[in-house]
């Protein structure tokens, strides 16, 4: 009689764990997000704005790596990990924004995905 209980402990346990392994980002995807914190701390004139107040991009990839810490179990591709960990603040739902050097301003998301897309192109870090 232990038996069906056993298989049936094994099946639930399938349904819980299966999901979470299929959306484990392939290590392709990480590449390329690494690629994109690297860039992100790269950047030395470029400032980070968050809720209207700006920041050094050291600042930016310390954010932004905690909150991937903390999204990286759910997320499925670097499309996501922009959308998720690099876009906007948790608090008030105000976008990030990169200041550049000429005064234009951009949304990290705008931004991060023109990298993303350059990554893709050329298989490489923008």
């Amino acid at each position: 009689m232990k038996s069906p209980t056993i298989l049936k402990l094994f099946v639930l346990l399938g349904f819980l764990v299966l999901p979470a392994i299929a959306r484990a980002l392939d290590s392709a995807e990480e590449q390329k997000i690494d690629a994109l914190i690297h860039f992100v701390g790269s950047m030395r004139e470029e400032k980070f704005i968050r809720n209207g107040k700006e920041y050094d991009t050291a600042k930016a990839v310390e954010l932004i790596k905690y909150k991937y810490h903390k999204e990286k179990p759910s997320l499925k591709n670097a499309t996501e990990f922009i959308e998720k960990c690099a876009t906007k603040s948790g608090t008030t739902g105000l976008p990030y924004q990169i200041k550049f050097p000429d005064g234009n301003v951009k949304t990290s998301e705008e931004f991060l995905k023109e990298k993303l897309g350059e990554i893709e192109r050329n298989g490489k870090n923008p």
